[in-house]
């Protein structure tokens, strides 16, 4: 776990937003077998006609009673126009413990 708290993003950029432009095309649950664990991961399309200086995917994870369990995200800068991104989010928390989770992309134009 502690490799995992190492590379993990837990704190959210400021002046990010939602944005027409972002297109989250897939997302998944999926439990690695490596230091990683429990994480999130799906693709992020920029359907704009602008360079996107900064976006960022959020996931809240919740347990089988609803509580909020926690907070965890990935970013990445410069998403050209119609390129993709593979994200990656990893999640500090038991996957006995995770019932679900809601995700959120946010960016900022250049």
């Amino acid at each position: 776990m502690a490799a995992a708290e190492a590379v993990a993003e837990r704190d959210p950029s400021e002046g990010v937003t939602t944005l027409d432009a972002l297109a989250l095309v897939d997302h998944e649950f999926v439990l690695e077998d490596d230091f990683l664990g429990s994480t999130v991961q799906g693709t992020l399309t920029n359907t704009g006609t602008d360079r996107l200086h900064l976006v960022e995917v959020r996931v809240r994870v919740f347990g089988a009673d609803g509580d909020h369990l926690g907070r965890y995200l990935a970013t990445t800068g410069d998403l050209e126009p119609a390129s993709a991104w593979a994200f990656e989010v990893i999640l500090l928390e038991s996957p006995d413990d995770i019932d679900g989770y809601e995700i959120l992309a946010l960016g900022a134009p250049t």
